[in-house]
Parts: C-alpha cells; structure tokens; sequence
C-alpha cells in the first residue's frame, strides 16, 4: 500500500508540475496574443489616418503615397486574418469600441502549449514590423506635409 501512495503522489507531482508548466506558457500567449492585438490596432487606427492625410498631399507625391497606404492596409489585413486566439482565452480580452473583431477566433488547431506560444510570439513580432512600418510612412508623409506647408 505504501507503494500505491508513493506512486499516486509522485502521479500527481508531475501532473501538477506539468500543468504549472502549460499554465505558465498560456500565460505567455496571452500576453504575447495581446500585445499583438495591442500593436495592430494602433497601426490600423493610423493607416487610417495617413488615407485621411492623402488629400493634403502634394499631386506629384499622392499617387507613391496612396500606392503606400494601401499596401500597408492590405497587409494589415493579411496579418489580422492569421489572428487567433489562445485556446482556452476566447473572447476574455477587453472588446473596446475600436477593437478590430474580424479576426479569427477560432482555436480549434491542435497544438501544443509550446506551439501556441511559439504562433502567439510570431503575431507579435509580425504586428511590431507592420506597425514600424506605418510609423516610418507617417513620418514621411508628416514631413512632406510640413514642408509643403512651408513653401505655401
């Protein structure tokens, strides 16, 4: 009988650890899965800016920038149609009024809590090189803007 116990606690020992283990790398997809969000969000909320700044545009320039903008748009969209969620976080974050909600929220992929991590970091690292780019465009067309204004 001493056995059985030894072998039930030691049973339960490697199961608790274990999930300590998938608790913790589900914890780090959802951060990951967030920030991601996070950073996508704001990159479409200023595409969608710089489409509002393409009227105040130099002629000659509105066709490189408009040709820009759009590009951007379209791989935002690229980027949030490979959105999931962390199985088990469904619908758990915030949906604030300028949360994008055509992203797939289905996490019905079999995949290990590693894998989960490994998909959730790759969002988020795509999302920050969306949104550097954004950014980089921004700050070309602010600058084109304000020169513009100068000469006027």
């Amino acid at each position: 009988m001493d056995w059985f116990l030894k072998s039930v606690f030691l049973v339960m020992f490697i199961y608790g650890c274990s999930d300590s283990h998938e608790t913790a790398l589900k914890n780090q997809s959802i951060e990951a899965h967030n920030k991601a969000l996070k950073i996508g969000q704001s990159a479409k909320t200023k595409i969608d800016k710089m489409k509002e700044l393409i009227d105040t545009i130099d002629l000659e320039l509105e066709k490189a920038w408009v040709d820009s903008v759009s590009k951007l748009d379209e791989d935002w969209k690229i980027w949030n149609s490979t959105v999931v969620e962390v199985p088990g976080h469904e619908h758990e974050h915030a949906h604030d009024e300028h949360h994008d909600h055509s992203h797939d929220h289905n996490a019905q992929i079999d995949l290990t809590p590693e894998m989960v991590l490994e998909v959730q970091q790759d969002l988020e690292i795509r999302a920050v090189k969306l949104n550097d780019r954004v950014d980089r465009l921004m700050e070309i067309i602010k600058t084109n803007e304000n020169e513009s204004v100068q000469e006027k």
